[in-house]
């Protein structure tokens, strides 16, 4: 688990996670992935991770995972609802109905049901704002920095 820096509110969680460690770099920041195998964006100082098992993720586990892109729709009734998932990398014909224990997180609920209800008015009568929305840059995995380093290298010394 680590810190959770993008904190905005008191009930927001204190941690993200869980993540495992995939390497550290030179001044001893930590390289995390996710369970899809993904790289974090930054790399994390070891104040900011907090160990919540020894054990690793096991492998069935990680082949199971998917990154869900956006929540399309819900049915069903308050306790029982299913959302309708569309799933990062795969077109609309691979959407799927999904109950809230399948997610890893309660992120692209909570998103969805701020998109949903932005616009009306609220219990104070202001309109709700739409949620922050992150525009992140891309960030390049560390194999396509080797790659293009290795190529300036090549470029300068061939001069």
């Amino acid at each position: 688990m680590i810190k959770n820096v993008d904190k905005n509110k008191k009930t927001d969680p204190n941690y993200e996670g869980p993540f495992s460690v995939y390497g550290y770099t030179k001044n001893g920041s930590y390289i995390l992935q996710d369970k899809s195998n993904a790289f974090l964006s930054r790399d994390i100082p070891t104040s900011h991770i907090k160990l919540i098992s020894e054990d690793g993720i096991p492998t069935e586990e990680k082949q199971n995972v998917y990154v869900v892109q956006s929540i399309l729709n819900h049915s069903g009734e308050a306790p029982n609802h299913e959302y309708l998932v569309g799933w990062e990398g795969y077109d609309s014909s691979w959407d799927s109905w999904e109950p809230p224990s399948m997610f890893d997180g309660t992120e692209a609920i909570a998103t969805y049901w701020a998109r949903r209800n932005a616009g009306q008015p609220s219990s104070e009568g202001k309109k709700q704002k739409l949620p922050k929305t992150v525009n992140k840059r891309k960030v390049e995995s560390r194999q396509e920095k080797s790659v293009r380093r290795k190529a300036r290298i090549a470029a300068i010394t061939s001069k």
